[in-house]
């Protein structure tokens, strides 16, 4: 269900749009997609709205979900995150210290079928996902892309699964 609202609300537009993932607590399952559409954006940024922040909170409370990260899109064949999203990443994590982690996906539109690899989810025949995590330096390891010398976050490579909860709870 996530991955049906993260294309229709995300591959569907033009890049660089997002939204919140959240899920249970104490655990890696992401449950819900929160969709961001006041985001301040141009053709290759993307900032979430103030909105997207009280949703977040909204949902927390409301549902006892937690914040478990956040995913965008960009243009052409970006699969993966910019030097810009590695800032953006730190500042999340520094305004939620109680998140060890923040699972951080690019969604891409328009790639090469052959261009897949392990942490990528194809949403369709055109639109993939590339799964990243995004951690505190001192709890990240060095497998990195080189920008994060700087930066308090390390941006890594990260393995997914789907797990059709849906289809498994509608068959229930």
């Amino acid at each position: 269900a996530v991955l049906k609202q993260i294309e229709l609300k995300l591959a569907t537009h033009a890049p660089e749009r997002g939204g919140a993932l959240l899920g249970l607590p104490n655990s890696n399952l992401v449950t819900e997609f929160v969709d961001d559409p006041t985001a301040t954006v141009t053709t290759s940024t993307y900032v979430p709205s103030k909105q997207l922040t009280l949703s977040v909170n909204n949902y927390e409370l409301r549902h006892g979900l937690e914040l478990k990260g956040i995913v965008h899109s960009h243009p052409g064949d970006m699969d993966r995150p910019s030097i810009q999203d590695a800032y953006a990443f730190s500042s999340v994590l520094d305004k939620n210290p109680e998140l060890s982690r923040l699972i951080v996906p690019i969604v891409t539109m328009g790639y090469q079928k052959n261009a897949v690899s392990d942490n990528d989810i194809e949403l369709n025949s055109f639109v993939k996902l590339s799964s990243f995590t995004a951690t505190r330096r001192k709890e990240a390891s060095t497998n990195d892309f080189g920008f994060n010398q700087r930066n308090k976050a390390i941006v890594e490579l990260s393995s997914s699964s789907v797990f059709p909860l849906q289809e498994h709870a509608e068959l229930l």
